[in-house]
């Protein structure tokens, strides 16, 4: 949608100050009668504007697509250095960051055993990607949505590890 927005603005912007094709009019005297005839003549300006519109929208585009692949890239970095660097912290507790949909089984209570926060990540295009942070003791996690570091990320204790990965149990460290 904010693709759309975007070149729809765009185009709207262009369109509105570049005169595309303009109708004059050109006065012919005709000498026997004495009349004066007028005649309307098209005439285009600059470049021909839907080649300039074209041209404003591939950039655009492309501006884009670059901006939403590095997007791709800082999530996935940041959801790696988050568990690498909490870890580094305190190696006595298991950590995953999610965005993706999911269910935990954690050991114990929360605040004593293990821990939840919420980190919205911001993003070039489209404002902020929300994240869930947990470290825990021990327990369960389970991924249920698309997997890849732009949306997850874990370090610990796995001594289970099925379905392809999306379902994690962790020991103590």
């Amino acid at each position: 949608m904010m693709l759309f927005t975007s070149l729809s603005f765009a185009v709207a912007a262009l369109t509105a100050t570049t005169v595309i094709c303009a109708t004059v009019p050109t006065h012919q005297y005709d000498n026997e009668s004495g009349n004066v005839t007028q005649n309307l003549e098209t005439r285009k300006g600059g470049k021909g504007g839907i080649d300039e519109i074209v041209d404003f929208a591939v950039e655009a585009i492309q501006g884009l697509i670059g901006a939403i692949q590095q997007d791709k890239e800082d999530r996935s970095q940041f959801t790696q250095a988050l568990v690498s660097e909490m870890n580094k912290q305190d190696s006595s507790h298991n950590y995953v960051v999610c965005h993706t949909k999911h269910e935990t089984h954690w050991d114990g209570q929360q605040g004593a055993d293990w821990n939840h926060t919420h980190k919205e990540f911001d993003i070039k295009i489209g404002g902020t990607i929300g994240y869930e942070i947990y470290s825990a003791e021990s327990g369960q996690f389970i991924r249920e949505g698309d997997g890849g570091y732009l949306n997850w990320a874990y370090v610990g204790n796995v001594v289970k590890n099925e379905d392809d990965g999306k379902k994690l149990t962790f020991a103590a460290p």
